[in-house]
């Protein structure tokens, strides 16, 4: 996996995957609509905490609890 989006994310992530931006596996996230699509070692420009987890653990069930504690709707403000 190289990227993630949500919901609202599944067409710039449709497009990019098509463009070979990425090329490895794009994971999209339906349930949070306001996670933008945004490649895994770039997700500390979208928060600080993932970007911290994701160099510590790589990807890891801890690294995707904070994703879905953080975007899903009603959750935390992004860093």
């Amino acid at each position: 996996m190289v990227a993630v989006a949500g919901f609202n994310a599944v067409k710039d992530a449709i497009l990019a995957v098509s463009e070979g931006k990425y090329a490895g596996k794009v994971i999209v996230y339906p349930q949070l609509d306001r996670l933008p699509l945004v490649s895994v070692k770039d997700i500390e420009k979208v928060n600080v905490k993932l970007g911290e987890e994701v160099n510590t653990f790589g990807w890891s069930y801890q690294v995707e609890q904070t994703l879905m504690n953080t975007f899903k709707t009603g959750g935390e403000d992004n860093e």
